[in-house]
């Protein structure tokens, strides 16, 4: 299954499941905010990350494999695109006009490199690990509402029952 857990005793492994929750948006942003040579590098760099992981190539094929079908769907789109043209301008076709452009493919590694984050954070972590990770991260929010309520409200009391007599 895709981003199933991978046992190990990485530092990656070791790390609270929080913050790994915390990077997976964080990354994201900065994937998608800096340019595309911070994507390249930090591919490369998760490529190397995962081969030290012991990821085998086979299991992060099958996390790319969305990556990949958009990738096919993106090639064919153009491949249809280039058809077209050809039959209504009468023209050539050249190998130029099946190549995705220079703005598809920096979304393509955007895209490899939001799976190879995701990938790398969720096969470190068990679901327990993820769910007590949420969960502390819940509390940790609701700990300054819980207590501000707590410090404002009136000690409430039960309206007393009332006591059967006996006859």
């Amino acid at each position: 299954a895709a981003f199933s857990y991978k046992a190990g005793n990485s530092i990656i492994h070791r790390c609270p499941a929080w913050i790994k929750i915390l990077l997976i948006p964080a990354l994201s942003v900065a994937i998608f905010k800096l340019p595309p040579l911070f994507s390249a590098i930090l591919v490369i760099f998760q490529l190397i990350l995962a081969l030290f992981l012991h990821f085998s190539i086979g299991e992060q094929l099958k996390d790319f494999r969305a990556v990949l079908y958009y990738a096919f769907f993106l090639i064919f789109a153009r491949l249809i695109s280039a058809v077209a043209g050809y039959v209504q301008a009468g023209g050539t076709l050249r190998l130029s006009d099946f190549l995705l452009d220079k703005e598809s493919l920096i979304m393509l590694l955007k895209l490899f490199c939001l799976m190879q984050t995701a990938s790398i954070l969720f096969r470190t972590s068990t679901t327990l690990q993820l769910r007590e990770g949420l969960e502390q991260m819940e509390i940790t929010l609701r700990r300054p509402f819980t207590s501000q309520a707590s410090s404002k409200a009136k000690p409430q009391t039960r309206p007393s029952a009332p006591v059967a007599q006996t006859l």
